[in-house]
């Protein structure tokens, strides 16, 4: 069985390797005294990190793809697989017109959503421009993807690079479980932060060229 270091804290090992020796005394002291059971967390579970390897692996072909709307249909190949759900979109955020536009889709009403435009507002309820965040599937949410109706829900994920909105992942009605968890924005932001990388590099290529 492999054994994983989690990102906060392979973090936390390398901040203390440059730490003064005053500051490694008092951390060192700290740890000799017990903690409380409940402040202890456990580790994601071995299906949650088996998943995350895979988009791991699937995204590793991103930097080979020709342009952005081939990205972000990996994207969205990469995570209907490790996470089926009723529909998922991904769109590019246009500053400009502060609008968002669809570049892939799968799922329920794939084709008519693939190129709709619509208010970044819409498209990002609830502070999801800054954040990602599980909302419902209502008007007053996420109705813009899959089926909606009561009980419905939607993740909604921007693609973000050093703070500026570039785009959104965006994923209605998982078909495995009865709804999304914090493991699935977790994997989601993953994705988006890939995305982010490709994106802003893509574009930095495009600008030199010219």
């Amino acid at each position: 069985m492999k054994s994983h270091i989690s990102h906060t804290l392979l973090k936390a090992v390398l901040r203390l390797a440059d730490a003064p020796e005053q500051t490694l005394s008092r951390v060192a002291a700290r740890l000799s005294t017990p903690l409380p059971f409940e402040r202890i967390s456990s580790p994601p579970p071995d299906a949650v990190m088996m998943r995350l390897e895979s988009v791991f692996e699937a995204l590793s072909e991103l930097s080979s793809q020709p342009h952005i709307a081939a990205a972000l249909d990996l994207a969205c190949d990469t995570l209907q697989a490790e996470l089926p759900t009723q529909a998922v979109a991904a769109g590019l955020y246009d500053i400009d017109c502060d609008e968002v536009r669809i570049v892939a889709a799968r799922g329920v009403e794939q084709d008519l959503l693939r190129g709709a435009v619509m208010p970044r507002a819409r498209c990002l309820v609830a502070g999801a421009d800054e954040t990602a965040i599980i909302t419902n599937g209502d008007a007053q949410g996420g109705a813009w993807l899959g089926e909606g109706g009561e009980g419905s829900t939607v993740l909604l994920c921007p693609i973000l690079h050093e703070a500026n909105l570039l785009g959104v992942l965006a994923m209605a009605d998982p078909l495995c479980t009865a709804q999304f968890s914090q493991h699935d924005l977790d994997l989601t932001s993953y994705v988006a932060s890939q995305l982010a990388t490709f994106i802003q590099g893509h574009r930095h290529r495009s600008q030199c060229a010219v």
